[in-house]
């Protein structure tokens, strides 16, 4: 047997719990389910930023390059 199903016998065997007691826990359940919910939600969101900022870095450091030289880039050299 799992603990689990262990714990259920043990509260049947003691008595059924009060209303208020059962849905004491549901709702305790219910904002469980929610907090761990919002944090997987939250890391996956962070995750994806990490995946945004690590693919703009090439962007970055090219668009840096072209304001640094920027003369150079529009220079009439190079147009013709």
């Amino acid at each position: 047997k799992d603990l689990r199903q262990a714990d259920i016998e043990q509260q049947l065997a003691q008595g059924a719990p009060s209303w208020a007691e059962a849905e004491n826990g549901r709702l305790l359940g219910v904002a469980a389910w929610l907090l761990v919910s919002s944090i997987r939600t939250e890391r996956i969101q962070f995750a994806m930023l990490q995946v945004q900022n690590l693919n703009n870095v090439w962007r970055k450091t090219a668009f840096r390059q072209i304001m640094q030289n920027f003369e150079q880039v529009t220079s009439n050299s190079i147009k013709s």
